[in-house]
């Protein structure tokens, strides 16, 4: 009896202390109800994006309907508007967002909703700072230079220090990926052998994201930067400052710069969850697509979060140079980064369809080798079917 003939029947449910074995029907019924639930996988998804997307139109139209009670609110509502689709482009949010999607979706779901709870807690800066900005304006007029200032240092320290540590680990995984590529003859359908990076080396590293909702705090660190807080802040005082009495009103400026990241962050997320979770159903595409898209989330982090920590460092050590000031130049200039990493996300994605055909030739019949074992091993009579005693 083979090593993997062994395993098989551990898996059938083999039993060493009574020498018993489980119905073979059974076995083949839990394959194939594991395959109906794979394909009933996509249209759930469809359904929560038409779900979390219709929310937020919803959400977006009902706040501009209360914009136009606020003539006076009217312009800066929709520049706030724009700052938010802005912003959702920077590249640590594309980065972040990737590579968290990429882990969750091994753990055969889908997720969703991880950009928009990323939006959610990131946007959630805005809306407080903007509050404090609404009632106590001529206290923050005074000291909003110095809260962006360190903000930015610390809110740049953990997105950076986040993403290099993901995009390390995603590189790591890439490269077991490719080594079990190599080995694709040996590869016999077991969920270990296409783990994510946190099932394969380190396991318990990022326990505390499990959830898509788990990413609103990890959003809440990113959006201490204040960056587009002191933005949305600042119309909130000049608001003010033009006559209007109720500051309540100028909340609707920070949801209306919500409405706007958490719409393009969302889309983001589901294009990852996506392009993540393509062909469930056969465990060597599934490695074939994970290798390219890990590869490609793995070095996206790491370039990203080098740009970020070396932001940091050109800032606080006031270095100055060639080198230093086109550092500088990239950070202030982070949504085109976000941008472009969108572009060689969808390239990536590209030349993976463009090349599947030739990996995977149209008619050619692969049968999974655990699955052909098992079978062999049901058919030469070797069990002993025992369920009718």
């Amino acid at each position: 009896m083979t090593e993997m003939v062994q395993e098989l029947k551990v898996n059938v449910g083999y039993s060493a202390m009574t020498d018993d074995l489980v119905r073979p029907n059974q076995v083949l019924q839990e394959c194939g109800q594991e395959a109906d639930r794979r394909a009933e996988d996509k249209p759930c998804l469809d359904r929560k994006a038409v779900a979390i997307v219709s929310f937020i139109l919803a959400f977006t139209a009902g706040v501009g309907s209360l914009l136009l009670l606020v003539p006076q609110l009217a312009s800066s509502g929709l520049l706030a508007y724009s700052f938010g689709l802005r912003h959702a482009v920077d590249a640590d949010h594309i980065a972040a967002i990737d590579n968290v999607t990429r882990r969750l979706t091994t753990s055969q779901r889908r997720p969703a909703t991880v950009g928009f709870f990323f939006a959610l807690g990131h946007s959630s800066v805005v809306v407080l700072m903007c509050i404090a900005v609404a009632f106590a304006s001529d206290f923050m007029k005074h000291h909003l230079q110095n809260f962006t200032e360190v903000g930015g240092v610390i809110g740049a320290s953990i997105s950076g220090s986040f993403l290099l540590a993901v995009g390390g680990l995603n590189l790591y995984s890439a490269v077991q990926l490719w080594r079990d590529w190599k080995e694709q003859n040996r590869y016999g359908g077991h969920e270990h052998a296409i783990a994510g990076l946190c099932m394969r080396c380190c396991p318990r590293l990022f326990d505390g994201i499990t959830e898509p909702w788990h990413m609103l705090p990890v959003g809440f660190l990113f959006g201490l930067g204040f960056d587009t807080s002191s933005e949305v802040g600042l119309l909130g005082v000049v608001a003010m400052s033009n006559g209007l009495g109720n500051p309540l009103w100028i909340l609707l400026l920070p949801l209306m710069f919500m409405a706007g990241m958490v719409l393009v962050d969302t889309l983001n997320g589901l294009l990852m969850a996506w392009a993540y979770g393509k062909a469930l159903e056969d465990n060597m595409h599934k490695l074939y697509y994970n290798l390219f898209l890990t590869s490609t989330s793995g070095i996206i982090a790491v370039m990203v979060g080098s740009i970020e920590l070396l932001g940091v460092l050109a800032v606080t050590a006031r270095f100055h140079g060639w080198f230093w000031d086109g550092v500088s130049k990239i950070n202030d200039n982070f949504e085109v980064v976000g941008i472009a990493v969108i572009g060689v996300f969808l390239l990536s994605l590209i030349i993976a369809l463009g090349c599947f055909h030739r990996v995977f030739p149209p008619g050619q019949v692969r049968e999974e080798p655990g699955r052909a074992d098992l079978l062999r091993y049901l058919q030469s009579g070797d069990y002993i079917d025992r369920s009718g005693i």
